[in-house]
């Protein structure tokens, strides 16, 4: 074999090298496309378990792909596994440092863990580059309004409010900061905003009768709390807020049943025990029983 003949086998050699080469790399995306195509096949079928194994191998087919990452935190989340669904969604930002689809989820799920200073400090994030992002901005509202900064939180549903004046969650949560804040009158009014804007939010009617009630219009709280008991007969918000209303009044043994009826919603809630004892311990009420279990 002469040395033209060398390179000529040598050329073929590694033209059929590439020739492969090139087939695994389409073999390997082929692989990745499929295990994609059924998770979301998987995914709308509301099989997740077997939507989050396909997630998993089209990861393993291209680590660095965030689409993979972030399809498999989503649904990890759905899965209720949280805690793993944070860990792959911070794997997919740091694919995709850029996506704010990407932050915005993660911070939802970290609002799910109640870890509201590292939810808030993705959602700032997302601020930096977008300052008109209502839905980012109002999440940061409500992370500030759990870490008891109503100020600042305040300020963020003014923020949106200004933006967007029909965002009826803006009022509301801007009426819960100020009613905290004791600032009752502009919390009635902002809860008022909100059932104008959206006439079933059964929670402002429970806001605006408690506010109402702080200001000494007991009739008035009253009326709301019991449209907002029409609204959802399960709200024991409500019947709470009613039988401090009720109590206000005088009426102690309706007020009592109102207290119970609560308690029979949420056993859990000390609250409500709570305000039975208390009104049990008046001589009005002896008659009208004992605190449920």
């Amino acid at each position: 074999m002469n040395i033209k003949q060398i390179k000529q086998l040598f050329v073929c050699i590694a033209l059929a090298a590439l020739t492969l080469s090139s087939t695994r790399i389409a073999s390997g995306a082929d692989k990745f496309d499929q295990h994609m195509r059924s998770c979301n096949l998987y995914y709308k079928q509301h099989a997740l378990n077997e939507a989050s194994y396909e997630a998993r191998a089209a990861v393993a087919e291209r680590p660095d792909s965030y689409e993979a990452r972030y399809h498999l935190g989503l649904i990890l989340s759905e899965l209720g596994q949280y805690d793993e669904s944070i860990l792959t969604l911070f794997e997919a930002l740091r694919c995709n440092p850029k996506n704010m689809e990407i932050r915005f989820s993660l911070g939802n799920i970290l609002m799910k863990k109640d870890s509201w200073d590292e939810a808030g400090s993705q959602f700032r994030q997302i601020l930096d580059t977008n300052k008109k992002d209502i839905a980012a901005r109002g999440n940061l509202g409500i992370c500030l309004e759990e870490l008891n900064c109503y100020d600042v939180a305040a300020e963020q549903f003014r923020m949106i409010i200004k933006e967007s004046p029909n965002t009826p969650e803006a009022h509301y949560n801007l009426a819960v900061c100020l009613e905290v804040q004791k600032a009752y009158d502009e919390s009635a009014l902002e809860y008022r905003k909100t059932i104008s804007l959206q006439p079933n939010h059964f929670l402002a009617y429970v806001g605006l009768g408690k506010c109402l009630l702080w200001k000494g219009d007991a009739r008035s709280a009253i009326a709301v709390e019991r449209r907002a008991i029409e609204l959802f007969p399960q709200n024991y918000w409500a019947f709470l807020a009613l039988g401090a209303a009720l109590e206000k009044t005088g009426e102690t043994t309706k007020a009592a049943d109102s207290y119970r009826k609560a308690i029979q919603i949420n056993p859990k809630d000390p609250a409500c025990k709570a305000a039975l004892a208390h009104l049990l311990d008046t001589r009005v009420a002896e008659k009208s029983g004992t605190i449920p279990n």
